[in-house]
Parts: C-alpha cells; structure tokens; sequence
C-alpha cells in the first residue's frame, strides 16, 4: 500500500476516534483544543505501521494560547486532524515543501 494510501487510513480512524472524544468532553465541533491528543493517536497508529513520524508543537511567541500541534511524517508531510478549528479539510495531509503561508505549520 502506498504511503498516502496508509496516511489517509490512519487519518479517517483518527479524525474518527478525535470526534468521538469531542463529543463527549464537550470540545467543540472544530476540534480546537484537541490537536495534542489527536497527534499522540496519529503517532502510535504510525509508530504500529513502521512509518517515521514525530509530533511538531508550534507557540506564538506572542500570545502562548495560540499554539498547535500536528505530526511531520518522514521529515516531508504535514499530516493533521484537527486543522478544521482553522477552516481547513478534516485531514491534511501535505508536503511541506509546498506549504501555503499558514501560520500554524511555521515550526521546524
């Protein structure tokens, strides 16, 4: 199975089991506020897939409640669940060599 193939399963039974825990913590329907747990779900589905991945953790330096956290697959994808609490799809998957301006994937 390809790569994309096997980020895009594991992000539906992620987004799946973030939605669930939303619901039922009260969160909203965004998932804003459930980046860090999504990205530690998404870290052990691809740690049991063999797939390097690491979670990346982005603060404003400005304003500490501004801060993300998605997970950087094989140092090349950007791969998140929870970008939805800022307008975009329910799973991103990208390289992040064509990263669009988005402030919240400016980490390293």
């Amino acid at each position: 199975m390809k790569l994309d193939s096997k980020l895009k399963r594991i992000g539906l039974k992620v987004r799946a089991k973030t939605e669930r825990f939303a619901r039922k913590n009260k969160y909203q329907k965004t998932l804003e506020g459930c980046c860090g747990i999504a990205s530690g779900w998404l870290l052990d589905e691809l740690n049991k897939s063999k797939i390097k991945a690491r979670a990346i953790l982005v603060i404003d330096e400005l304003e500490i409640d501004l801060s993300h956290c998605y997970v950087l697959v094989e140092e090349k994808y950007i791969f998140d669940v929870t970008a939805t609490q800022f307008g975009e799809e329910k799973i991103v998957i990208q390289d992040r060599n064509e990263l669009k301006a988005i402030p919240w994937y400016w980490g390293k």
